[in-house]
């Protein structure tokens, strides 16, 4: 299974989990202050990436992402 489809899978599941559950979304989001406090909170960086705002802001970063991720994996294959 190609990269591109990991990530879109986990995208897709952390991004509809997060749609129900608005204090999980609270956790991940890109939250500067909590990452620079007495937590450290540096996953953020990484899970931000992971939650959208609606679905339609979902399906159009992941149907980008589907083409674009497609052509770098082949691109970095050879």
């Amino acid at each position: 299974m190609s990269s591109t489809f990991i990530i879109i899978g986990a995208t897709v599941i952390v991004s509809f989990i997060c749609f129900n559950n608005a204090e999980l979304k609270y956790k991940l989001i890109f939250y500067p202050f909590q990452m620079n406090g007495k937590k450290e909170e540096w996953y953020r960086f990484i899970t931000s990436g992971l939650i959208h705002a609606d679905y339609i802001h979902l399906f159009f970063n992941m149907f980008t992402l589907y083409f674009f991720g497609r052509n770098v994996e082949a691109y970095l294959q050879y």
